[in-house]
């Protein structure tokens, strides 16, 4: 039989959606129409990232964008405090049988690779409220000391550990033999001058070669996630295996598969990916 609790749940995560909705459009008419929150930035990045698209089709993929960003701030903001059983419902995993088979079912660590697309905050609290392991997110510090210490209790949540970058390598070396995901969002710029540069998204863009080395020292798996957005507050996520050939040894076999299916994902939902991030802020030395 139904308890009381559990039948009023689909009311109440319906109640919880509208609010979160109306607060997304409230923080949209200020990021967007009032404060115009780095909107010639945005505007830079499209126009490289889709030179086929008009001017006005540029605008309107821009404030399509934005609207978005404001409904993914409102859920970050939030998200230390939203029941475990909302984002079971609202992050959906489309096959976690994969990733219980590049683990030995969940008996060893891997990687996850991510980028700055759907609600990646939301991706690993639901994670680990539906995987039988651990999620141990990996972050780079805020310049604000209140944020970085609310987001670090918020990503803290259901067991979570998270691991400071610069510790990641020793971090994964020291505890390999435990079963967990390490997820970490792979799209942000790379070291200038040892990090691995290619086009992304028609300009040039260094990323980082951790991974590769990763996978390769402690032949450890390594997956993509893909976040698709289903709805104003419901994502999915995908795992697509990486490295599947990396005895071969191609050199940053890794890095160049995760670059194509970064790039795949973005052109599936282009508006949904963080347009207002710095990412070609570096040109390869010899652009300089």
């Amino acid at each position: 039989m139904t308890s009381p609790k559990a039948s009023l749940q689909p009311t109440l995560w319906r109640v919880l959606d509208t609010v979160l909705r109306a607060a997304g459009w409230s923080t949209f008419l200020i990021v967007y129409g009032l404060c115009r929150y780095r909107t010639h930035l945005v505007s830079e990045n499209l126009s490289h990232a889709f030179p086929n698209l008009n001017d006005a089709e540029r605008r309107e993929l821009s404030k399509k964008f934005y609207r978005f960003l404001a409904n993914i701030a409102v859920q970050v903001a939030v998200a230390r405090f939203l029941p475990s059983g909302y984002l079971r419902q609202r992050v959906l995993i489309k096959n976690p049988e994969l990733l219980a088979k590049v683990t030995d079912d969940f008996s060893k660590q891997a990687v996850v690779l991510l980028i700055h697309q759907g609600n990646w905050e939301w991706v690993s609290l639901a994670s680990s409220i539906h995987l039988p392991v651990r999620i141990d997110p990996v972050y780079k510090p805020l310049h604000s000391a209140f944020w970085d210490k609310y987001l670090l209790r918020t990503r803290s949540r259901f067991g979570a550990s998270p691991i400071a970058m610069k510790d990641v390598g020793r971090n994964l070396l020291q505890r390999r033999r435990e079963p967990r995901l390490v997820g970490l969002i792979a799209d942000q710029a790379g070291n200038t001058q040892q990090g691995y540069w290619t086009t992304f998204m028609h300009r040039p863009a260094a990323f980082y070669r951790g991974a590769q080395k990763i996978s390769g020292a402690l032949n450890t798996p390594v997956v993509f996630a893909q976040c698709s957005t289903v709805g104003a507050t419901q994502y999915q996520i995908e795992f697509i295996e990486m490295g599947v050939t990396r005895a071969l040894n191609e050199e940053d076999q890794i890095v160049r598969e995760f670059v194509a299916h970064a790039e795949r994902s973005i052109r599936e939902q282009p508006h949904t990916y963080l347009w207002s991030n710095r990412r070609w802020k570096q040109v390869p030395a010899e652009a300089e």
